[in-house]
This record gives structure tokens, sequence and C-alpha cells, in this order.
């Protein structure tokens, strides 16, 4: 992936963890999980496990949103500072 779709993928990133929309719909996805465990029988640990899965992988969900964002910061902040650096007079004198 080059630095230009990093940094596309990154505000398009933002746009969805600012989005409350978002916030709403993992909260309530997680809060369901968490209900259904709480009401599984304890002997049927197969299912319990399953659900613990399922509250991993939308933890999973948000974390890779959050490197995408991330990931595209570091890629902005490296293609601004090249930026800098060529427009530094002195850049060829001292290396």
């Amino acid at each position: 992936m080059t630095p230009a779709q990093a940094i596309e993928r990154a505000n398009r990133a933002k746009a969805l963890l600012d989005n409350p929309m978002y916030d709403e719909a993992f909260d309530l996805c997680r809060l369901a999980i968490i209900d259904r465990i709480e009401k599984c029988p304890i002997a049927d640990t197969a299912v319990a496990e399953d659900l613990r899965k399922c509250l991993k992988l939308l933890r999973d969900v948000k974390a890779n949103v959050a490197v995408a964002l991330n990931t595209g910061k570091v890629d902005a902040f490296n293609i601004e500072k090249e930026a800098q650096a060529k427009k530094n007079p002195f850049r060829n004198y001292f290396r």
C-alpha cells in the first residue's frame, strides 16, 4: 500500500471512529454478547467459548481500525518531514 493510500485509509478510519453511530453499534453488540454470556448455562462451555471469541473479535475490529488510523498518521508525518527536508536550503551541504 502506498503512503497516499494509507493516508486515505486513515482518513476513512478516523471518520468511522468519530462517528457516534459506530460507537453505539459497537457498544450494543458488546452488550448483547455479554448478555448472552451471562444467560449461558454453566455446562454449555462450547457456547460460552464461542461468545468469548465473539467479544475478542469485536475488540479486534476496533483495534484494526485504530491501527489503520495510526499507520496513516505516521505516513502523513513522514511525507511532511520529507517535504520540509526538500525545502531546506542546506540539505546537500551537511551529509
